[in-house]
């Protein structure tokens, strides 16, 4: 481990519209001791021909995959080559200010229990709208997406906040506390897999921050939108439950999973009535993937409460869960610009 180096992984597919922005971005930082190390997930477009470029420079790093592994597998393989003393999860559909890495490796000098920063998200498209301040639970499982669509000058979003979970388009973390938890979960492949990996970093007695003193531009939705949408529902779903038989304390798991259960039975319904068949369908069947692969989770679950956790959930659930108002289930499915933190 270098000290002071940052290691910046990126896992790209189909998303060579952006690679250029982006690493002008990473080159032009006053942060100058930084190391690149993009995995390219078999992308189909001309990801590859623009990444080829960069391989000249010193601290650049390819590695081709021939098949496509998700975001979680994809960010594992390319974390084996990491030399840094942090590690900067960073999409490729993002641009930011030649400061940002100054200011986020400044946050962890100044917060000491800080496992994990988020900077202030917003839209590429619209930079007065945040994309992201931070992700909660609400009590029935479904999350709060706090700050979602609203406006980034906001005087409650502009301060440094406890979060449960920053969002992967760009988080930076301390390699001793990946060490101490263990990266991201190779099953859920992509989405929830930062939550899930966030949640450990609070079991293991770090804590996870959002700070608005660095700012970064987010496409918002570039691989989702290249992806199958009925199999980003399916997994979404799939991964939560999975995320939360293997990290809540049993007292907590006891309430909590029969409450979220029902919820998703209930949003199957909607979507059935809405005449969203395979969008219904695809939750019931996250619910019984995780039926079957229930060995394999309670073996998680068993290493994770057993290695890794080093706070009681009293003390955890406080920054895990935060709870809206019943008119923000009415815009969660479609319209949380509407809704009023």
């Amino acid at each position: 481990m270098k000290k002071g180096l940052v290691s910046i992984l990126i896992v790209n597919w189909n998303q060579q519209e952006f690679l250029d922005d982006c690493f002008k971005s990473i080159f032009y930082q006053t942060y100058k001791n930084y190391e690149v190390i993009v995995l390219d997930n078999a992308s189909s477009d001309s990801s590859l021909e623009t990444l080829k470029k960069y391989t000249r420079k010193k601290n650049f790093t390819l590695i081709e995959s021939k098949e496509n592994l998700g975001f979680a597998q994809g960010n594992n393989l390319a974390y084996k080559k990491v030399q840094g003393e942090y590690i900067l999860l960073l999409n490729a559909d993002t641009k930011f200010d030649k400061e940002v890495i100054d200011k986020l490796v400044d946050f962890f000098k100044t917060h000491k229990k800080a496992g994990v920063v988020q900077p202030k998200l917003v839209f590429m498209s619209d930079n007065k709208k945040l994309d992201n301040v931070g992700a909660y639970l609400t009590k029935t499982g479904i999350p709060y997406y706090f700050g979602l669509y609203k406006d980034a000058d906001d005087p409650k979003y502009n301060s440094d906040l406890k979060v449960y979970s920053g969002k992967g388009a760009c988080i930076l973390i301390r390699r001793k506390v990946i060490e101490k938890t263990g990266f991201l979960d190779d099953y859920m492949f992509a989405y929830f897999e930062e939550s899930d990996f966030c949640h450990r970093v609070w079991l293991s007695g770090y804590e996870c921050w959002y700070t608005p003193r660095a700012v970064v531009e987010h496409f918002v939705g570039a691989t989702y939108k290249k992806r199958d949408n009925i199999d980003t529902v399916f997994k979404s779903h799939r991964n939560r439950i999975r995320s939360f038989i293997k990290n809540f304390e049993l007292p907590t798991l006891l309430w909590l999973l029969p409450i979220h259960i029902f919820t998703l039975i209930g949003v199957t319904f909607v979507e059935v009535a809405k005449g969203n068949y395979e969008k219904g369908f695809a939750v019931l069947h996250a619910i019984g993937a995780n039926l079957l692969n229930l060995n394999n989770t309670l073996r998680e679950r068993k290493r994770i409460q057993s290695e890794i956790r080093k706070v009681p959930g009293s003390l955890v659930n406080q920054y895990i869960f935060k709870n809206p108002r019943l008119s923000y289930y009415r815009y969660v499915g479609g319209g949380l610009e509407n809704y009023q933190d």
